[in-house]
């Protein structure tokens, strides 16, 4: 074995079974003798033995007998009792285990008393084989080609041969079909009845418990009905249901059996000529031929594709001399041309001939002038009628014409396609040139023609409606509609009758030359069918003869020439008659003894276009020979002799020389003057010879020239063949040697057509002949099979082969001289053995079969043993060694056909286990698979092992040769491998191979493998043979060790890929699906570890996770990949949560739920897809041509998504079908989702046995009558070749059956379970396998289920709540919390029956809980949580934000107000056992968080009572999730609503956190980032205060939230602790409840806060972290905290002395809109909007956002400066007022709020101004303009979570115009103080103040104030104190001015020079005028200077 061969399998996994076995075999004693002759009995050894280092894996024990053999199999395993931890990993101790296999004892064992008596008769092997003779296939009449009156016997020994290929009846091998054993066909895919159950609205679907599931919860754990529908007995074959994948494997070369050899049919036409008449009139005979010519050709000759139809005009023939010929002529009106490809090229060829009356152009002119006189017609009708009477033997050439029969562009017939069709032939034309010139250029219709010329035709040919793929061309069926059809033999052919029928116009056939058969154009032109027919006919095509130097002693002229050809057997006389051999025209017999060719008249040099057909003599001789008799005819009538035909020369043609029948090809001879007797001799005498030379013409020249055509079965044109088939064995064997080593020479085609008649000879070398001929004539066996078309080979194997053919014992003979062959034979030819293996498998197969009948022990029923000989078997041994060795040797090189081989070398073992000792069959099995590579390292040997065991598989008899009997399990575990192997060979020897490849590193190897597995498992799945319980259950048992291979290799198989998973659970499910109802898994579990039955359990749980209809529905075939995590964990990682958002769980549960149906799944695929049509309330029918169609398009849309509870039906309902996302259905009460009205439900006192089921009368199990019209993944007839064959819209019903199908086993084990150890689980309910089983269900409802799933899981489900009510309601896990979640999942299911299922199993989970516990905290909680969960995955789907969910409110609203119901009606309050406290809250005040208010007195609250507060706790969850989707609009309504849900659930925790941090993650998608970190800290605050609340939070830890914000003391809402204690261990579980999380939380604030340059804020939350991180002692942790606040300060100082932060800009807007978003009508709001943003921006913002939702006419911007009248408003439009504020700060605040970021932080009131008159009109005079003052307070502080909040009060103030003219002084003051005393003055906004205040356009605001109010006429009309408060603020106004121009001055310099000068003369202007009414201070007067 190579070094690469014994490699170790490197992979990380340890349970692999890896075959070591020892690496050598021997032979001790060679089956072969030493004589120089292989007989059937050989005598002694033949030198030649199998090394050691060639094969290996088997020990033969040579003792005389090939059967005497015990082989070992070394296997490790891992031992069943190893111990496995808590991941399924296992140990790494394995257990050596041996596999004794005793191949004696098999052929016993299938017959011992067991099997014979066995009632299902499935390990009982008939002998099926028959040997049969059938009537070859000839469409000829009567059984024999070959004509009676040939004598076989007395021809030569080879000609027999040939003959009797001819004559042989066909020998068949045929095996019948194995007797049924079962009636019971294989059941179809399901349907289920869904659309009769939609008809109900969303309150009546749910109106009534199901009355199923009460009684399921009544009733113990299983149920009997639930059992009795698992179970897999009418269920649809697993393999059925899976469509093929990329992963698939190539297809299996099948056995090959070859079709039987029929002749061979092309495109077939009749033609016949209906008239033919010159228009002058019939005045002489015509005779007419017609052949088929191709322009293709070169030459003429060439292109002469037919032989030649004679007929003629049937007129005129009177006139004829008389000829001497007894039989009558043979008249055939209608020919049958065939065309092997139709081709426009292909034209018909129509001549006319006439006798000649002498120059052509002189006796035919009559007809081409239609003028002419009567009398002229007369003259010439004479001369006609004499000159026939006289010359009417003789022809010369007329008229020609062709026919264009195929179009040019798409080859069709032009002439009908069935019917008859005459045509006017219009192209007659005289013939003169060349014929081929005036087909291809000179052919013309001439419109007034001189000739009347019809033909008919008709096509013959039947299509077979396919096409060769490798060609294009069509294939056509013989037709058997058309009578007094003849062949090119004249034989009659089958028609309508049965018998010839007299008077029926005869057809003939015209034989088609070197057609190319349109299925062989692989072998190129020279392949041929074989001769199996009699056929030996000679064409001879005279060409031309040149006679011009012809000289004659009787003075004979040469001019006007003509042949007659006839065939002698003899030479002793030119004038003997000819034999009567050759084909007449129209005018002579069937057969004549000569034949006249046309004459040409006045040509030395003639040229001939006759065809001379001659039907050869069976024996020909070296005398036979055609006789070629050259003729001068005289025109004219001559007075020396009577006859006119004057005799000029001879010339011999033989057809026989050298042994070998002439060849076809072009010959010129010379031409003698005379022929003496024997003057074949003369001929071949020395042309120098003068004697000899004066009887030639031209000294001996070759003038005459001609052309041959041979088509003969019996005479080859080639010499070694021809010696072979005339001699066969008796003749010189050395010279028989020589002539067989030369059959490499011979032609392709000629290998081809005498392949039956060669390989007889062959044959007979082989088993008669010496060692050297037989080696020689197998070498020549295989070249003929290389020359030789396969289907040829298989035919000849199927049909033609027989013992007849050779020997009884040609099988010995053939294997001894291979075994011979492959010692001894050139690499080539051992390559060409390897290569048509099969043919000679065939061979040798046949023979012996053969034998074994004639010693009528074919169909004994008994053992084997002695059918053949040990010498016969040791010798096929040791050619099947030798073969392993060739394999292994060469693979490498010629890959594809060594995989070839290994197909062979398995249908052939399939043979032999119908005919020898199946023991001795098995060892050769054993050998082959340990042999090639027994480590299973070289992926080639793996492949070359996987086809070998697919071709064992496809035996019929493959189930019964592994004896599927019932046996006792196994003591242990540790023994079910050994056991298993042993007694079922076959697949356990598959099994042996899976186990070793499953830990390959190399994917494609265990692809292989277990596709392998897959195909055999598949194969008898979806086979009716065995299609009932008990068969499937002992077929499956032949499987069992595969399930502990893959618990011992769980590590390994959780690392495959999603595509290779899948086909290693398939096999695994199919195992467990027909073994769990009985008792080999239970029996297995009795004896198993708990670590490994609940790995298996973990198996199962990833085949459900896996077969997921929702994950590969949208695709083709088996798809996704699939995570590696989905499995169920053991032991304490069951206690985990799914850690989906929402859930208020920790981490991932231990069934993954990652891939689980989400309620946005299941929404997207139920409720969206609802099938009714709108309006109509009923479901529409569709046919399933249409709802085919619809999928079509609808796939074609990538809109292919599937209802959230499936159908399984060919015929997919409407249901399937994704409507346009416009379409929701039809409403059901109004578009707005209000709380349903229950008046439909039970009234109040009905009692509840009452109440009916809208299912409960329905069956679990839908049935369907829809044909089974689905292609599973192989049948039982032959494996698929062609992928692409599966119809798309297959796909998805498929999938739908495979999903329901594991689903359906999965339960089927769980229960199971329950059933074998439910003492067990009640007596520990705390037991992992119970919590194993809860989240196995809860793991199957999650994903896709049909409703039957469905409905099973809720009905165990109902009976296991009220059986195992601790584990629910006691313990501390998350199985109520999963199990309520996936039940109210389906509460809002768009399938009627579902929600009714979902609503009855709530119910009785409140009941239960009540029962267990006393109250139903649990289930208020969890109920929340679920549609919390609920809501916000579906209505935050992206995919889902657009569409209509109405119906999915209104569903959710109806199963709530039931459950209320439900519980009321039918729950006693006498079941609480416990009080409930009322809720209060204990608000943290102060800055300290958890400080613990004391709870109001607890009081008894009635059921009733607790069941409204819960519906309306959910109703307001749901509406405010429903307002989520209404306004999506509105960020600002969402974050309000968002924040709303957040506090809805203070007595749930997780929820409350979760939906706050989408709040937080809402805010910062929209760049709120001071908000979303408000969030944050609170969610953090709330963090700490509900873990204080449980004691779980660190006692030494003090945290001042208030610092952050001042929101804190009123965001901190808490429960009452007495609420949280029935569900402590439920609650607080995310991640976010600890100290991680908590930090958590306030990083993400600090990080928000960072990106808002929010520093102060960022320096205020480290404080808070801080104190968690001393506590942890975090060092490290400290100094990057302190090193942060070090940048921060370092950031602050710098913002705060460049003076240009920007803060936010607030607003305040206000709403008017009393229909159209009444929720905001007249309320008022600030908004926080960004620095950036001013009031044109958001004025732009909130137009545009509520115009797109109402319309852009719909909304109006009030003007900011006057009141708004309501009531003048349009309550249908939406009016939008908004105003600029700023932050209004007391005076107390502005001392203690230093910093500008203090001063625009934790605001609460705002201020806006609004300027008026008293008059109502605004003025321009100063002295009537008021300011009226408003303040504003918010609900909360800025910042706060949400970016607007709610205006709660509301102060205006009002200011007099001098007040106001105070006012806006002092502000224009303040801003020139600021520039003042800034470090780094801006000189921009210095002279933009500057400008305001001075330049002349705008300078008149302070002079005006100052002549208002300052004027002499003033002072008595306003306020003595604001007189005074004025003039001191003009008096600092001016001064101010004053310092502001010189700071201009200074920082402008020699900048804006002219600017500065303005200023300058503006300011003097302006001091000057304030002056008139200010006393200005000479200190100011200073300034000026």
């Amino acid at each position: 074995m190579s070094s690469e061969s014994k490699k170790n399998m490197g992979s990380s996994g340890t349970g692999g079974h890896v075959i070591s076995a020892p690496s050598t075999l021997s032979v001790s004693s060679s089956p072969y003798g030493n004589s120089s002759k292989i007989n059937s009995n050989p005598p002694s050894p033949i030198p030649g033995n199998i090394s050691q280092s060639q094969i290996g894996s088997v020990t033969t024990s040579t003792n005389g007998n090939s059967q005497g053999l015990s082989v070992t199999n070394t296997t490790q395993v891992n031992s069943s009792s190893t111990k496995s931890n808590v991941g399924g990993e296992m140990s790494q101790t394995n257990k050596q285990m041996t596999t004794d296999y005793k191949f004696d004892d098999y052929e016993e064992q299938f017959f011992n008393k067991a099997v014979i008596n066995d009632q299902l008769k499935i390990s009982l092997i008939p002998d099926l084989l028959n040997v049969q003779t059938e009537k070859r296939q000839s469409n000829l009449l009567g059984q024999s080609s070959v004509p009676e009156d040939i004598v076989v016997e007395k021809l030569p020994k080879g000609i027999q041969e040939s003959m009797a290929v001819c004559n042989q009846t066909w020998t068949l091998i045929s095996r019948s079909e194995l007797p049924t054993t079962t009636n019971t066909p294989i059941k179809k895919l399901d349907s289920q009845p869904y659309l009769e159950c939609e008809l109900s609205t969303a309150v009546d679907s749910v109106k009534d418990l199901n009355q199923d599931l009460l009684q399921t919860s009544a009733g113990p754990t299983p149920d009997t009905k639930t059992l009795d529908l698992m179970k897999s007995v009418n269920r649809v074959p697993l393999f059925k249901t899976i469509p093929t994948s990329d992963d698939d494997l190539s297809s299996i070369e099948p056995a090959k059996i070859g079709k039987a050899i029929s002749e061979y049919v092309g495109f077939q036409f009749t033609v016949e000529c209906v008239e033919f008449k010159p228009q002058i009139g019939h005045f002489e005979p015509f005779f007419g031929r017609m052949f088929l010519f191709d322009t293709r050709a070169s030459d003429l000759k060439s292109g002469v594709v037919s032989e030649e139809f004679h007929f003629d005009s049937g007129k005129s023939l009177e006139l004829l001399p008389k000829t001497s010929d007894l039989e009558m002529p043979t008249k055939f009106k209608k020919s049958l041309f065939s065309v092997a490809t139709r081709s426009s090229s292909i034209h018909l060829v129509v001549c006319f001939d006439k006798v000649i009356l002498g120059d052509p152009e002189e006796t035919t002119k009559a007809y081409f002038n239609t003028s002419q006189k009567p009398k002229e017609l007369e003259k010439f009708k004479n001369e006609v009628k004499d000159g026939v009477q006289r010359l009417g033997h003789f022809r010369q050439t007329f008229l020609w014409g062709c026919v264009e029969l195929f179009d040019q562009q798409n080859h069709q017939f032009l002439f009908g396609n069935g019917n008859e069709t005459e045509f006017k032939l219009t192209s007659l034309v005289k013939s003169k040139g060349d014929l081929l010139n005036f087909i291809t250029k000179e052919k013309k219709s001439t419109k007034d023609s001189v000739f009347d010329c019809t033909l008919r035709f008709q096509q013959v040919s039947t299509s077979t409606n396919t096409i060769n793929p490798s060609t294009g061309q069509e294939i056509y069926q013989y037709s058997e509609s058309l009578e007094g059809r003849v062949d090119h033999h004249l034989r009659p052919k089958k028609g309508p009758t049965s018998q010839p029928q007299p008077f029926v116009p005869l057809v003939k056939e015209i034989l088609q030359f070197d057609y190319q058969p349109v299925d062989r154009d692989e072998f190129g032109k020279d392949s041929k069918e074989p001769y199996i027919q009699y056929s030996n006919l000679l064409y001879l095509y005279p060409k031309s003869v040149n006679l011009t130097n012809f000289k004659s002693d009787k003075g004979s002229s040469a001019r006007n020439i003509f042949l007659e050809v006839k065939l002698l057997e003899d030479d002793t006389n030119v004038n003997n008659q000819g034999l009567k051999n050759i084909y007449g025209t129209s005018l002579n017999p069937i057969l004549t003894r000569k034949f006249y060719t046309q004459v040409i008249y006045h040509n030395r040099k003639p040229k001939f276009t006759d065809e001379i057909k001659i039907n050869l003599p069976a024996n020909l001789t070296p005398n036979h020979h055609l006789l070629v008799t050259f003729y001068h005819l005289g025109c004219r009538q001559s007075k020396k002799s009577d006859k006119p035909e004057v005799p000029l020369g001879y010339c011999a043609i033989r057809l026989f020389e050298n042994d070998q029948i002439i060849v076809d090809n072009k010959y010129k001879k010379p031409v003698a003057t005379v022929f003496p007797p024997k003057y074949l001799a003369e001929e071949a005498k020395d042309p120098k010879d003068p004697t000899n030379l004066k009887m030639w013409v031209d000294n001996k020249k070759p003038v005459f020239s001609f052309r041959t055509r041979v088509i003969s079965s019996i005479y080859p044109q080639d010499p070694v063949l021809s010696f072979m088939l005339r001699n066969s064995t008796e003749c010189d064997h050395n010279l028989l040697n020589e002539q067989i080593k030369k059959i490499d020479s011979v032609p392709k085609k000629l290998k081809s057509q005498y392949f039956p008649a060669v390989i007889r000879v062959l044959f007979k070398c082989i088993t008669s002949l010496s060692t050297e001929i037989a080696h020689n004539a197998f070498a020549a066996i295989l070249n003929l099979c290389d020359n030789v078309p396969e289907d040829q080979l298989s035919s000849y194997v199927t049909y033609i082969f027989s013992n007849a053919c050779a020997t009884v014992t040609l099988y010995d003979s053939l294997i001894q001289t291979w075994n011979h062959f492959l010692e001894t034979a050139d690499v080539s030819f051992i390559n060409l053995s390897i290569q048509y293996s099969w043919f000679l498998f065939g061979i040798i197969k046949k023979s012996m079969i053969s034998e074994i009948d004639i010693k009528n022990t074919l169909k004994s029923g008994r053992n084997r043993t002695g059918r053949f000989s040990d010498e016969v078997l040791n010798r096929l041994k040791y050619l099947f060694d030798q073969l392993l060795i060739q394999l292994k040797q060469n693979y490498k090189n010629q890959l594809t056909k060594f995989k070839l081989f290994i197909v062979y070398i398995g249908h052939f073992i399939n043979d032999l286990l119908d005919i020898l000792n199946r023991g001795f069959v098995f060892k050769l099995i054993h050998s082959y698979v340990t042999g090639l590579d027994s480590s299973n390292t070289i992926m080639e040997l793996v492949d070359f092992k996987s086809r070998f065991f697919r071709v064992l598989a496809m035996n019929d008899n493959f189930i019964a040769l592994n004896i599927p009997m019932p046996f006792p399990f196994p003591s242990t575990v540790a023994e079910v491998y050994q056991t298993f192997y042993k007694r079922n060979f076959l697949v356990g020897l598959l099994l042996q191979e899976v186990s070793t490849i499953i830990s390959a590193k190399e994917r494609t190897m265990r692809i292989t493998c277990i596709q392998t597995l897959r195909e055999i498992m598949s194969r008898f799945d979806t086979s009716a043979f065995y299609n009932n319980a008990p068969m499937r259950e002992r077929i499956a048992a032949l499987y069992f060790p595969y399930i502990l291979t893959l618990v011992d290799n769980y590590q390994l198989v959780n690392k495959f890929d999603g595509n290779e998973l899948k086909i290693w659970l398939i096999c695994f499910i199919y195992v467990v699906k027909n073994l769990i109802n009985g008792t080999v898994i239970t029996e297995w579990w009795k004896k198993e570890t708990p670590g490994r039955k609940m790995i298996f359990f973990n198996l199962l749980n990833k085949c459900v996770q896996t077969f997921d209809y929702g994950k590969d529905s949208d695709h083709f075939g088996m798809l996704s990949l699939l995570p590696a995590s989905n499995a169920i964990s053991q032991s304490t990682s069951m206690n985990g949560s799914s850690g989906t958002p929402g859930s208020g769980h920790n981490k991932a549960e231990s069934v993954d739920q990652s891939n689980n149906d989400s309620p946005s799944r299941r929404f997207k695929k139920g409720i969206n897809s609802k099938p009714n049509t709108p309006g109509s309330g009923r479901p529409t029918q569709l046919t399933p041509d249409k709802a085919k169609e619809q999928i079509e398009q609808n796939l074609a849309l990538s809109m292919a998504k599937s209802e959230r509870t499936y159908s399984m039906s060919q015929s997919l309902p409407p249901n399937l079908q994704q409507p346009s996302s416009n379409t929701v259905g039809a409403p059901l009460s109004g578009s707005n989702p209000n709380i349903p009205n229950t008046n439909g439900g039970t009234p109040n006192g009905e009692k509840l046995n009452n109440s009916t089921s809208s299912t409960s009368s329905s069956n679990l199990m839908g049935t369907s009558n829809s044909p089974a019209a689905y292609r599973s993944f192989y049948n039982t007839s032959s494996l698929p070749t062609n992928k692409s064959s599966l119809s798309f819209d297959l796909v998805p019903p498929m999938l739908e059956n495979l999903t329901h199908e594991v689903s359906l086993t999965v339960l089927n084990c769980l229960v199971s379970y329950i059933r074998e150890y439910k003492v067990e689980l009640l007596k520990n309910q705390s037991n992992s396998f119970l919590d194993m089983i809860f989240k196995s269900i809860i793991s199957i409802l999650s994903l896709e289920q049909s409703h039957v799933i469905v409905k099973t899981c809720f009905c165990i489900l109902s009976s296991m709540i009220s059986e195992f009510k601790t584990i629910l309601f006691k313990l501390n896990n998350t199985v109520c919390a999963d199990l309520t979640q996936v039940i109210f999942d389906y509460s809002y299911s768009s399938h009627g029956p579902d929600r009714q299922l979902a609503t009855t199993l709530v119910y009785i989970l409140i009941h239960n809980n009540l029962r267990e516990m006393g109250n139903f905290s649990r289930m208020k909680l969890q109920s929340t949580v679920a549609i919390s969960r609920i809501l916000n995955v579906t209505l935050n789907d992206p995919e889902q934000k657009k569409k209509d969910h109405t119906l999915f409110f209104q569903y959710l609203y109806a199963s709530l107000e039931s459950i209320t119901k439900f519980v009321k009606l039918h729950c006693n309050s006498n079941l609480l056992k416990t009080t409930v406290p009322t809720p209060s809250v204990s608000t943290a005040k102060g800055t300290t968080v958890g400080v613990q208010q004391p709870s109001k007195p607890k009081q008894i609250i009635p059921l009733s009572q607790q069941m409204d507060d819960l519906r309306n706790r959910l109703f307001g969850v749901i509406q405010n999730n429903e307002k989520i989707q209404q306004y999506s609009y509105d960020p600002e309504m969402k974050a309000d609503l968002y924040y709303n849900l957040a506090n809805t659930f203070i007595e749930s925790p997780d929820l409350r956190i979760t939906w706050l941090k989408s709040l937080a993650a809402f805010l910062k998608e929209n760049k709120n980032y001071e908000e979303a970190a408000q969030v944050n800290i609170i969610a953090a605050a709330l963090v700490s205060g509900y873990l204080k609340l449980l004691n779980r939070y660190p006692k030494d830890i003090v945290v001042d939230f208030s610092i952050v914000s001042p929101n804190i003391v009123s965001e901190l809402t808490l429960p009452d602790i007495t609420q949280l204690e029935d569900v402590e261990g439920e609650i607080c579980k995310l991640d976010d409840f600890n100290e991680t999380g908590f930090i958590n939380l306030l990083k993400e604030a600090i990080y928000l806060l960072k990106c808002g340059c929010f520093f102060e804020s960022c320096a205020d939350t480290y404080r808070l972290l801080l104190p968690t991180y001393q506590r942890q002692r975090d060092w490290q942790k400290q100094i990057e905290c302190y090193n942060e606040l070090r940048i921060l300060c370092v950031q602050i100082i710098s913002e705060n002395t460049a003076s240009q932060r920007i803060f936010s800009n607030y607003y305040r807007v206000a709403f008017y809109s009393k229909n159209l978003i009444p929720e905001l009508n007249e309320k008022e709001f600030i908004y926080k909007e960004l620095n950036f943003l001013r009031l044109a921006d958001i004025a732009e913002r909130l137009k545009n956002q509520y115009g797109a939702k109402f319309g852009e006419d719909k909304v109006k911007l009030l003007p900011n400066n006057k009141p708004v009248e309501v009531n003048t408003l349009d309550p249908n439009q939406v009016y939008i007022q908004i105003v600029s504020v700023d932050p209004y700060l007391l005076p107390e605040e502005l001392s203690e709020r230093i910093s500008p970021f203090e001063q625009n932080t934790n605001l609460n009131k705002f201020i806006f101004e609004i300027p008026f008159s008293k008059t109502g009109k605004l003025s321009d005079n100063i002295g009537e303009q008021w300011k009226r003052k408003v303040i504003l307070t918010t609900k909360s502080h800025f910042p706060y979570m949400k970016k607007r909040v709610p205006i709660i009060s509301k102060k205006e103030l009002e200011l007099t115009p001098i007040e106001a003219s105070i006012e806006l002084l002092s502000k224009k003051i303040v801003d020139f103080r600021a520039e003042l005393n800034t470090s780094t003055p801006n000189t921009k906004t210095l002279q933009i103040n500057l400008q305001g205040c001075l330049l002349l356009q705008v300078n008149a605001g302070p002079l005006a104030v100052c002549s208002t109010f300052l004027s002499q006429d003033s002072f008595s009309k306003y306020n003595a104190d604001h007189i005074t408060k004025l003039s001191e603020v003009i008096k600092e106004f001016t001064n101010v001015l004053a310092f502001s121009l010189s700071l201009n001055k200074r920082l402008s310099k020699n900048e804006s020079p002219e600017l500065v000068a303005q200023l300058d003369i503006s300011y003097k202007a302006f001091r000057e005028s304030v002056s008139q009414y200010v006393e200005l201070t000479p200190s100011e007067d200073s300034l000026e200077n």
